[in-house]
């Protein structure tokens, strides 16, 4: 039976009632609306309650679905929706709550409720104050939270049992309405009368209440479709998928981000079947990720449409609760822009990598790259030069195109005139006056313009340009561009003006560095190497790259560096010095050159200081000429004291000698006295021998020189004292290089430093005990001198005892053993022949001594 049968029984069942009991109704009248009303307010009550039962409901979801929203996104728009709804909630609440004052039973339920919506509504505040922190994960943490989950409990369960009481207490007031009506029924015979009104009101309430049921329903429809429509028009996609990846529901932003045209075409579908296909797997298992984790940040992942289009997109999804169970919520957005914009980036990072030292050419490659990213017609970059418009940069121009010309009328000049920072756009340049005043608008069919002004020294001196010749609007990302290429090619215009300003400087420099025979060095004001000349580079065994760009104490000893440091800081503050101070230079080698140094601070033509000026002079020389008049300062007063001495101890040693040699003739004598007398002769003897050394050693004699060769001194000299070297086991070993030049000098005086030389070493290996002993001879001939060196595998010399062993009377053997005046004549001899000579020696491994004497002709060829 449908709606109308059942209405239709109802009124003819009404009117047979009627008939029979009208004369009971005036009766029972008043008793039966009395009823009818306790009845109608318990009805109105539940309807009521029940209808706000649904608003709340609604309103709470949206409520949660808001705050969820905002956290998910990171979207605080979403909090203005939640204000509204939670005022609507609070009055439908406290309504709800009037209804139940009288009912006690239900108090402590309503009040657990109250508190837990409460709570509920401080927590999801909170997730909008770290939402508007940009904190969305720890606002998300709180709805997956156990609190906020246990207030959702609680607050559902106030309502539920709300529910449960109402439907008790209608039950109870419907069986109590049903005694007295059958009371009636009992006492009057039209009780059956009263059944049926009161089966009629029931109908009568029931019709009612889905009435209003059905209003609520259109009401809860529209606020939908407002929520649908705010999903639908903003630009970010919405997309709801199961944990599977299946597509439950989405807006039409994600439609179109999927390459589709209606929801219909991709509903019930897994996201997988519109990913690229080289991020099908990563796809898939950030779907699982988000399910096992319950969210997903930050996703980049390339959709690709029907016809092979790609699309790169950033998805954020999070795990939410439906009343289907759990559901992924993601937020995607078109990155295309982006991208875009980071390969550009890219580029430009590239280009400033590959800057060349030339100004101009990265001028040119800056030009480049903007018609390049611009995909543009031409690019240029048209400077200001002396009152003519010039292209510094181009870049696609054509062949007849003119780089420089007269400024007036030319778009570039008016941009550059602008005084701006503002990125200009121009379009349909056929139908604007620059078709008339800008000669290459109509040439080339310009349509479209964009340039930005660039700034030199505070004034704007130029404009970077991009031309197409069809229509083109520029996105904000490509109006970035374009300013940072601009800001690029003016450092590049500081620098050609810095460049422009050292070279003349350079050339300065230039000049003064090749007429210098001393080492230059120029470093700016913090020390780092401009510039070397080739003397310096020479003397220090570097190329000139490998010390430009470098700072200056790389060239002085770790031991120096903090003295050079805080000299150098003294002399910037104080700016002048004009001492000349000594410093050892460390050498690429690891040689340290003794230098003299003196700085001076240049300046530009503004005045202003800008780099430092260091001027070295190799003091190795010097130092050595200082050496050798020292020691011949040394020998010469020692010279001096010896004569005076020596001969004072002359005239009585004679007279000794003598009268101890006859009174050795007279035979008189006894055996011990005559060997006291021996004695006396031999030791007076021996003191007349060490005077006489003393002598040559101190008087300037004679000297005979004639063509000697040196190879036959070292022979002769050899064969005097070969018995004792093969007696004390020593190896002598002779390098004589055949066919050097012969020198001009005394053949015994050179052979006195010779057998000085070896017997020093014959007394060293002695005292070696173990290893081997050998003396090696080596002469040879490097350009005009010769090269005598005498070593040994001895026990060697002390660094401290090699400084003092050419001073006289200096010896390290024993008393009675040497008089120290060997290697102090030795010195003499090798000085008056116009050589020098010099040792080195290393404790246990033995010593070399080197002399070097003048040839008298260049060298011949030899073969050994």
């Amino acid at each position: 039976m449908d709606n109308k049968g059942f209405q239709r029984l109802v009124f003819i069942s009404l009117t047979a009632a009627l008939a029979v009991t009208i004369l009971l109704i005036a009766v029972i009248g008043w008793e039966f609306f009395s009823f009818q009303k306790t009845d109608e307010k318990i009805q109105k009550r539940n309807f009521i309650f029940v209808g706000n039962t649904e608003k709340i409901l609604f309103y709470d979801e949206m409520l949660t679905m808001s705050a969820k929203m905002a956290a998910a996104t990171g979207d605080i728009k979403y909090e203005k929706r939640y204000n509204k709804a939670e005022k609507e909630l609070d009055e439908l609440i406290k309504k709800t709550i009037a209804i139940f004052q009288e009912a006690s039973e239900v108090a402590d339920c309503i009040k657990e409720t109250e508190n837990a919506n409460r709570k509920l509504v401080e927590m999801e505040r909170k997730a909008f104050a770290l939402v508007r922190n940009g904190r969305s994960s720890e606002a998300l943490e709180i709805f997956n939270g156990t609190e906020y989950n246990e207030q959702k409990r609680i607050y559902s369960q106030g309502i539920d049992k709300a529910v449960e009481y109402l439907k008790t207490e209608l039950k109870d007031s419907l069986r109590e309405a049903k005694k007295t009506r059958l009371f009636f029924f009992a006492t009057s015979l039209l009780g059956g009368i009263v059944v049926f009104i009161s089966w009629i009101l029931s109908i009568w309430a029931i019709r009612k209440w889905e009435k209003e049921r059905a209003e609520f329903e259109k009401t809860l429809g529209k606020s939908e479709e407002k929520y649908r429509t705010l999903i639908e028009t903003t630009n970010t996609g919405y997309l709801i998928v199961d944990l599977q990846g299946r597509v439950v529901d989405a807006n039409s932003e994600y439609v179109k981000l999927s390459g589709h045209h209606s929801l219909d075409e991709i509903l019930g579908r897994s996201v997988i079947e519109w990913t690229a296909e080289y991020d099908l797997e990563r796809n898939a298992e950030e779907v699982k990720k988000c399910g096992l984790k319950g969210f997903v940040r930050n996703l980049e992942i390339d959709y690709v449409d029907k016809n092979g289009n790609i699309t790169p997109i950033e998805i954020n999804a999070t795990v939410i609760e439906t009343p289907e169970g759990k559901k992924i919520l993601s937020l995607c957005r078109d990155i295309t822009d982006r991208k875009r914009m980071e390969e550009r980036l890219a580029k430009v990072n590239e280009c400033f990598l590959n800057f060349g030292k030339n100004a101009l050419e990265n001028i040119n490659h800056l030009t480049a790259l903007c018609g390049e990213s611009f995909g543009a017609t031409a690019a240029l970059y048209n400077r200001l030069d002396k009152g003519t418009l010039c292209s510094w940069g181009q870049w696609n121009v054509p062949s007849d195109y003119n780089p420089a010309d007269n400024p007036e009328g030319h778009i570039c000049y008016d941009i550059i005139n602008k005084h701006s920072d503002e990125v200009f756009v121009l379009r349909n340049l056929l139908e604007s006056p620059y078709a008339k005043t800008d000669p290459y608008v109509t040439r080339y069919k310009l349509q479209s313009y964009i340039g930005k002004a660039v700034k030199f020294s505070g004034a704007y001196v130029g404009s970077l340009c991009v031309v197409f010749q069809q229509d083109f609007v520029p996105s904000e990302e490509d109006k970035k561009l374009i300013g940072i290429l601009a800001s690029a090619i003016g450092v590049e215009e500081e620098r050609k003006h810095a460049e422009d300003a050292l070279m003349k400087s350079e050339e300065f420099l230039s000049i003064v560095f090749s007429s210098m025979s001393d080492g230059m060095v120029v470093t700016d004001l913090n020390g780092k190497i401009l510039r070397v000349n080739q003397y310096f580079c020479k003397l220090l065994g570097y190329k000139g790259e490998e010390l430009i760009g470098k700072y200056g104490t790389k060239y002085y000893p770790k031991t120096n560096k903090n003295n050079i440091k805080k000299s150098f800081a003294k002399f910037k503050e104080e700016q002048s010095d004009n001492t000349i101070w000594e410093v050892d230079l460390f050498a690429k080698n690891g040689e340290l050159i003794p230098a003299s140094s003196r700085r001076t601070l240049l300046k530009d033509k503004n005045g202003n200081f800008f780099a430092v000026m260091a001027v070295f002079r190799d003091m190795r020389e010097m130092r050595l000429l200082q050496e050798q008049l020292f020691q011949a300062e040394k020998l010469s007063a020692t010279g001096r004291l010896i004569s005076g001495v020596a001969h004072e101890l002359n005239n009585p040693l004679t007279g000794i000698i003598g009268y101890s040699e006859l009174l050795l003739k007279d035979s008189s004598h006894g055996a011990k006295t005559a060997e006291r007398l021996k004695i006396i002769y031999e030791q007076s003897n021996r003191c007349k021998n060490i005077i006489s050394n003393l002598l040559k050693f101190s008087r300037k004699h004679e000297t005979t020189k004639t063509s000697v060769s040196i190879n036959e001194v070292i022979d002769n000299t050899l064969a005097l004292n070969q018995y004792e070297m093969e007696s004390g086991g020593i190896k002598v070993i002779k390098e004589l290089k055949r066919g050097i030049s012969k020198i001009a000098g005394d053949l015994n005086q050179l052979q006195s430093v010779i057998l000085n030389l070896t017997q020093n070493a014959h007394h060293s290996l002695l005292e070696k005990q173990d290893g081997e002993r050998s003396l090696k001879i080596k002469t040879e001939q490097v350009d005009d001198k010769i090269i005598i060196e005498v070593s040994d595998t001895g026990t060697g010399i002390s660094e401290e005892n090699i400084k003092k062993i050419f001073d006289p009377f200096f010896t390290t053997k024993d008393v009675g053993k040497g008089t120290g005046l060997g290697l102090s004549i030795c010195h003499g001899i090798v000085r008056d022949h116009g050589g020098n000579i010099s040792v080195k020696s290393r404790i246990g491994e033995g010593t070399t001594f080197t002399i070097e004497l003048p040839a008298l002709s260049k060298p011949q060829e030899t073969h050994l």
